[in-house]
Formats: structure tokens, C-alpha cells, sequence
């Protein structure tokens, strides 16, 4: 029996572009252009929601090789378990999303996803963690590294000075 795996896969939002066909260029602009939002326009919102059922139909259909075009965070999984994801039952599996709305969301998307599977999985989001400015990633990054000091099991992270330039 092999030792469960504590597993940290950060979140982007390409589960969203992914599934954006030709047709809706102007969206995949909105959504690069809110990566860093807190808060989604009442249309995008919806936007992003229906891009989310959009995943999920998608990901239920069970196609490993479509799941790991459609999202990178799948991609590293099915990668790590040489696409038999039953084989992480044990392991525990955070995904790290940028405290943004479609950081929550993509991450909500994958991590339900995961837990439908069989596996054990959780978000952290960083509070005020994302790539709107250097002194804001700086701060998020150092509560990453705080929260992974005090939960990943075994580590001992050294100290680390980030620069806010």
C-alpha cells in the first residue's frame, strides 16, 4: 500500500476558456479582461455559469482525453495517475485559487468534479491573493506559504522573503 499523497494544484480559469467556441470570441476577451475581479458583472456572471454546466456535461461524459484538454488542473491529475483517477482515492488533493470570482469559480467547477470521482478535495483561496499588481501577489503569496506551512504534513518551508517590486 503506497502512502496517500498530499496534492496542490493551483487554479486558472482556462476550464472556462476551454469551452468557448469560435463563435464567442468576445467572451474569452471578458474573461481574460476580469481575471482579476472580485466581483463578475450580472452578465458575465451568467456567462460563467453557463460555461460552468458547460464543463460539467462535459466532464461527466468521461472522456480522459477531452477532461485533460479541457482544463490544466485536470491535466496534471490525469497525468499524475496515468488517467485513472481512481488511483488518488487516498490522496488528498488542495486546489489553490486566486481570490478573485473566476478564480472561486473555476476552482468550485474542478473541485466538484474531483469529489464526484471519488477523491478528496478542497479550495484555498489566499485571502487577497491575485496578479492585479506585484505588492498584492506578494502579500497573497505570503499567506500561501503561512497556510502551507501549517497544513501540508512533514514541511518545513524555509523562510522566504518575496519582493513587493
Amino acid at each position: 500500500m503506497t502512502k496517500p499523497k498530499f496534492i496542490i494544484s493551483t487554479v486558472g480559469i482556462s476550464v472556462f476558456l476551454n469551452v468557448l467556441d469560435s463563435s464567442e470570441g468576445g467572451w474569452r476577451e471578458k474573461l481574460n479582461k476580469a481575471t482579476n475581479d472580485f466581483q463578475l458583472t450580472s452578465e458575465l456572471d451568467r456567462k460563467v455559469d453557463e460555461l460552468a454546466q458547460r464543463v460539467e456535461a462535459f466532464l461527466r461524459i468521461g472522456d480522459v482525453q477531452r477532461n485533460r484538454r479541457l482544463s490544466a488542473e485536470l491535466n496534471g491529475l490525469y497525468a499524475i495517475y496515468q488517467d485513472g483517477l481512481s488511483l488518488g482515492k487516498s490522496d488528498m488533493h488542495y486546489l489553490i485559487a486566486t481570490d478573485t470570482a473566476l478564480g472561486r469559480k473555476a476552482a468550485d467547477v474542478i473541485c466538484t468534479f474531483l469529489r464526484e470521482n471519488g477523491l478528496k478535495g478542497d479550495v484555498y483561496v489566499p485571502e487577497g491573493l491575485s496578479t492585479a499588481d506585484p505588492s498584492t501577489f506578494s502579500k497573497g503569496m505570503k499567506k500561501l506559504i503561512h497556510w502551507c506551512e501549517n497544513t501540508i504534513p512533514g514541511i518545513e518551508m524555509p523562510a522566504i522573503e518575496l519582493s513587493s517590486t
